[in-house]
């Protein structure tokens, strides 16, 4: 007999947040990346400024640079794509690892990435399909179809890294995860939209610092992440073997972390 719905929501949420308190290297991906993505971007559209040049009566001819331009409009959508599936990897892949045993390092994200960054792909474009899809029925369902895409296809990534599902299985499975349990899942959607928002809130407010403001904040929202991922990945475990025990902290599910990398020569 499965439990009361809400006392398995509270469970999922509590050893989620057991489990990032005692791994908080599961945030560090999302940070790294994002430092890293921002400044190549800054970069790239630095590149893109527009020079003009002037000629020897000192008036402007207009000339721009138009190669740094192209450059940067081509190089920026995919290395977005790549730090997405890289963030997507890394986390998910280290809050599977912290279900299965307590405890992850980066080398279950870099692990993870090796072996599930196609299917996360994969899964990123149908979803990117679907989501069209779900925008251009917006205006006549009153948004429903944008809120139905959030709700219903919550559980992919986890599905993809996490079940070691194809992009396709990986949508279809989060579809019928939520048709199983539709009332649970819109109760986690709410708690981590709630979250997500104070969090927003605090971020907003601490932008006014100097310096540690947007440092704080930017932590602040990869805390939020990190958790959330948890609670997705966990509950994720829950509904693929519901005789699994993963609110304790201990699971009966067959996923395991992927290996790391084997050391390197000795010297």
């Amino acid at each position: 007999m499965q439990t009361e719905p809400g006392r398995d929501i509270g469970n999922t949420f509590s050893r989620s947040w057991q489990l990032l308190t005692s791994n908080w290297i599961i945030i560090v991906p999302g940070i790294v990346i994002a430092i890293v993505f921002g400044i190549i971007t800054a970069v790239l559209l630095g590149a893109a400024t527009a020079h003009v040049v002037y000629d020897a009566n000192g008036m402007p001819t207009g000339a721009t640079n138009v190669g740094g331009s192209f450059w940067a409009l081509a190089l920026t959508p995919i290395l977005a794509i790549i730090a997405t599936i890289l963030s997507i990897t890394y986390t998910t892949g280290m809050a599977g690892a912290a279900w299965a045993r307590g405890t992850t390092t980066l080398a279950d994200g870099a692990a993870s990435f090796r072996e599930d960054a196609g299917r996360v792909l994969m899964a990123m474009i149908i979803m990117i399909v679907i989501g069209i899809v779900a925008a251009i029925l917006a205006p006549f369902t009153l948004g429903l179809s944008v809120l139905a895409f959030l709700l219903f296809f919550i559980y992919t990534m986890a599905a993809a890294v996490v079940g070691n599902r194809s992009g396709m299985e990986a949508v279809t499975e989060s579809f019928q995860m939520v048709m199983r349990a539709f009332g649970t899942t819109v109760i986690i959607v709410l708690l981590i939209f709630v979250i997500g928002l104070i969090a927003g809130a605090i971020g907003v407010a601490l932008h006014f610092i100097p310096y540690i403001g947007p440092i704080i904040g930017q932590i602040l929202q990869q805390i939020v992440v990190a958790f959330s991922t948890l609670v997705i990945v966990g509950e994720y475990l829950k509904l693929r073997a519901p005789a699994a025990s993963v609110a304790g902290g201990t699971s009966s599910t067959t996923y395991t972390p992927p290996p790391p990398p084997p050391p390197g020569p000795t010297v």
